[in-house]
């Protein structure tokens, strides 16, 4: 386990966090979050593989994308999801953190969930721009787990906005996640928009920045259960205090900026120029 900073505090309160009944463990006590997690549509058989797409946000189709409203994953989430944190502006997706006092917290936070199949293996790209602020996290990752699969598998970036120039990247294998890695970044994840990739292997998980490798992962046991792909932007509860530090109250509302996402499945050519799929290099 991973003894960076901000990694043992993450570890400390149990971050074995699911997307739908995500939950946090302290000590050998589960709160689990799974009656207020609803899944968008009930699974009754094993979804087709998903499909290569891209997606430069000209609007928010719903076919393509499901928009997380009315719960919250658990103690460690200090806000409501919600349809009022999430809109597109002139071809950019933002999603919020905002002052809104509802049923479930005093917060509401933007996240959309990609349709159309199960995310597996293949190469995930994102040009975004994330939220800076103590308590605050702005992502992209897959999840599989309940209630839509029972094998909890994930693969993240996670930027926590008490870092100006780190990034948090992580995998969890059937619920555990001790593969953390607090990695530097040459520039701010919260200034500019930059150029987030990840591609999933059989063998190893490759994650990029502006199309330079910075982290592999090749040790077994790797995720291998496909699920979905998310972005989202949310705060923390004084329960994760420890891992994303307290939350900044001048920090809101915040919103994380999402220019373009992108999914190729193995073996399809580039959908675009800026992919890191169109360099040899990076294959």
């Amino acid at each position: 386990m991973s003894t960076e900073e901000g990694v043992a505090d993450r570890l400390t309160i149990g971050a074995a966090r699911g997307r739908y009944g995500r939950s946090v463990v302290v000590g050998a006590l589960l709160l689990s979050a799974f009656c207020l997690s609803p899944s968008p549509s009930a699974q009754t058989r094993r979804p087709a593989p998903a499909r290569s797409f891209f997606e430069p946000f000209d609007g928010l189709d719903g076919r393509r994308w499901y928009i997380s409203d009315g719960w919250v994953n658990g103690s460690h989430q200090g806000c409501t999801w919600s349809r009022a944190a999430v809109d597109i502006k002139k071809g950019i997706l933002r999603l919020s953190v905002l002052p809104r006092a509802n049923r479930l917290r005093p917060l509401v936070c933007g996240e959309v969930q990609a349709l159309g199949g199960a995310y597996g293996y293949g190469t995930y790209e994102v040009r975004m721009r994330a939220a800076s602020g103590s308590g605050l996290n702005s992502a992209i990752f897959t999840y599989s787990g309940p209630p839509n699969t029972p094998i909890h598998d994930e693969i993240d970036f996670e930027f926590l906005g008490k870092y100006q120039q780190k990034v948090m990247l992580n995998y969890y294998v059937s619920g555990f996640g001790e593969n953390v890695k607090l990695q530097n970044l040459q520039e701010s994840a919260f200034i500019d928009f930059h150029h987030y990739a990840f591609v999933w292997q059989p063998d190893k998980v490759r994650w990029y920045v502006d199309g330079k490798l910075i982290r592999i992962a090749d040790q077994s046991p790797l995720p291998s259960t496909p699920g979905k792909l998310y972005l989202s932007l949310w705060s923390g509860s004084s329960v994760a205090d420890g891992w994303m530090g307290r939350l900044d109250e001048t920090a809101v509302p915040a919103t994380a900026e999402y220019d373009w996402v992108a999914y190729t499945a193995p073996g399809d050519r580039c959908l675009f120029p800026e992919s890191i799929t169109c360099s040899p290099k990076t294959k």
